[in-house]
This record gives structure tokens, sequence and C-alpha cells, in this order.
């Protein structure tokens, strides 16, 4: 089976934390082309992380972190 272009990249340590890894919560704007931005809370170790597991997850959208 072929991965579609834009198909989301999951897994342990790729778009989540790996287990027992300790983290913290990050607030982000995921934005869509053509639809409303979705604000999601998300558990990483870094702020730095937490954008390379949302961009894993949703490889076409534009993601921000959300102060």
């Amino acid at each position: 089976m072929e991965a579609y272009e834009g198909a989301p990249n999951l897994g342990e340590g790729i778009s989540r934390p790996a287990a027992k890894v300790r983290t913290r919560e990050f607030r982000l704007l995921v934005r869509f082309a053509r639809t409303q931005p979705m604000r999601v809370v998300m558990q990483a170790e870094t702020a730095k992380r937490a954008l390379h597991y949302a961009q894993n997850r949703w490889p076409e959208a534009s993601i921000e972190i959300i102060k």
C-alpha cells in the first residue's frame, strides 16, 4: 500500500512522545487551507518537539505555538 502525499507520519517518537518521557502541555494553532484554524493541546518534551510532532501529524498544515 502506497502512502499518498500529505499523509500523516504516525508513531511513537514521530507524531507523539515516546512512553515514559517527561513532557508538558503545549498549545498549538493548526491552520489548513480554506478552513477554520484548529486549536490543539499536545504533550511534548519541548516546544520544538511539539512543532515536529504536529507537522508529522498534519504535513500540509501551517502550525504555530500559542503563548
